[in-house]
């Protein structure tokens, strides 16, 4: 049976043969990754119970080779999808996608559209700064009590909170934490 770095180093050497078109991977391939890496990861925590320095520094070296490998394979593959996206937003035509995996179909829809929008120039796709911060500007916000202490994350930052502390924070926010009773809303 040919291991995964094997069939690892064959998917990249087949990716660097071929200029444009993808090969195709099977869909499990990175499934049966994160398996081998998964039990990599195991044997070395139980090659740490027996202190074996040696096999340790092994299976280390096996787990970067691999990693590595999959940052240059999709690294290319990524290339590619965006190559060909381009292309195909340029001449307005739709490539076969059979040899891409879910992940880089939705790669390849998404880049595909923003290139359309970058060459005919419409940029509503993405929000310009100016609506980002009126996006900003609408959040409306309430005064609360902190009932009970901790540290809550929001849109403006992480907010560290004492008890009996008033704060003015995003009312959806507000309402998240009353639920929860942590703190309540103070009607001004």
């Amino acid at each position: 049976m040919v291991g995964i770095e094997d069939e690892l180093n064959s998917f990249i050497r087949n990716e660097k043969n071929t200029k444009l078109k993808l090969k195709e991977i099977p869909e499990e391939f990175f499934k049966r990754v994160d398996n081998e890496m998964k039990r990599l990861k195991e044997e070395i925590r139980n090659a740490l119970q027996r202190d074996d320095v040696k096999y340790i520094a092994q299976l280390t070296q096996k787990i970067r080779g691999i990693e590595n490998g999959i940052k240059e394979l999709k690294s290319i593959r990524c290339r590619k999808i965006a190559l060909q996206a381009l292309e195909d937003a340029i001449d307005g035509s739709n490539s076969t996608l059979d040899s891409y995996t879910n992940y880089e179909r939705v790669l390849y829809d998404n880049l595909k559209k923003l290139f359309k929008a970058y060459i005919k120039e419409e940029e509503e796709i993405i929000p310009t700064r100016e609506e980002k911060i009126k996006e900003a500007e609408e959040v409306k916000r309430v005064a609360v009590r902190v009932l009970i202490p901790m540290e809550v994350a929001d849109v403006d930052g992480n907010h560290f909170m004492r008890k009996e502390d008033v704060l003015y924070i995003s009312e959806q926010l507000a309402r998240l934490l009353q639920s929860k009773g942590v703190c309540e809303i103070i009607k001004i």
